[in-house]
């Protein structure tokens, strides 16, 4: 009948201030249906992780993305969701929107829906345009099982010392990274005087970094001309040597120490 037609898809139009140079303008709800043609059904296909031949995506955690903003006015509420084709929600995004593009995120869960499809839904706020500058949606790394299962209870650096799994800044294997870096700060350490003078302090680290490089800065953000600060490490204790090079009275400081 007439009235009762769907409102057309809306068109891209150019944006220069848009990473991709245009947007979607957004005035009623929109069902993203045009993201996987391929298949033929207009919908994402979620697959086993074993095998991606006719699915867009593995059955696991996704990260999704929009880059987004209103075209007129500020606060405003956007809308973004990950849906089944019941429009039941699997995970969503409401992010208040200026008319500066800013960045929106969300995690949902594929796991239980191998073998199904999904879609991806954009609402406007009230009374306004959403401009939908790109959409991202890709799997978790750590989540898909691409060569066998991630169980590492170590990681080698490229000098070959290990990291075990226990050294401080290891998230776990589930989050699928590994800060190298460890942290300490000394006490006030104040230096000699006289040139050639040393004064030491010490801090210490969570794992053993026995001879492992390390960085000292002053914790207020200084340096002083006339001293040298030298870091040592044994075990889990780390020594930062201060070394007066020319005759004077520095001033003490306490040092942050970055060990690698």
């Amino acid at each position: 009948m007439p009235g009762d037609e769907a409102p057309p898809f809306p068109v891209p139009v150019l944006d220069a201030a848009s990473e991709t140079g245009q947007a979607l303008p957004l005035t009623v709800p929109t069902v993203f249906t045009g993201l996987n043609n391929s298949n033929g059904g207009g919908v994402i296909s979620v697959g086993p992780t074993s095998s991606l031949t006719s699915a867009n995506f593995p059955a696991t955690w996704v990260h999704v993305c929009a880059g987004a903003k209103v075209a007129t006015g500020t606060g405003s509420t956007g809308y973004l969701a990950l849906q089944t084709t019941g429009f039941s929600t699997i995970g969503s995004l409401t992010w208040n929107l200026t008319t500066t593009y800013s960045t929106g995120c969300f995690d949902a869960n594929l796991t239980s829906y191998s073998g199904q499809d999904v879609i991806l839904t954009a609402a406007p706020p009230t009374a306004s345009t959403l401009m939908l500058g790109w959409i991202s949606m890709r799997p978790w790394a750590d989540k898909w099982d691409v060569n066998g299962p991630v169980n590492a209870t170590s990681f080698v650096n490229p000098n070959g010392t290990i990291l075990p799994s226990t050294v401080a800044g290891n998230a776990g294997n589930l989050a699928g990274y590994v800060e190298l870096g460890l942290s300490c700060t000394t006490g006030s350490i104040t230096p000699s005087s006289s040139p050639g003078g040393t004064a030491t302090g010490t801090c210490t680290i969570a794992a053993s970094a026995t001879g492992h490089v390390g960085y000292a800065a002053a914790t207020d953000g200084t340096v002083q001309g006339n001293v040298i600060p030298q870091v040592s490490i044994s075990g889990t204790t780390v020594t930062v040597t201060v070394t007066t090079i020319l005759a004077g009275s520095p001033t003490a400081k306490t040092y942050n120490v970055t060990v690698f």
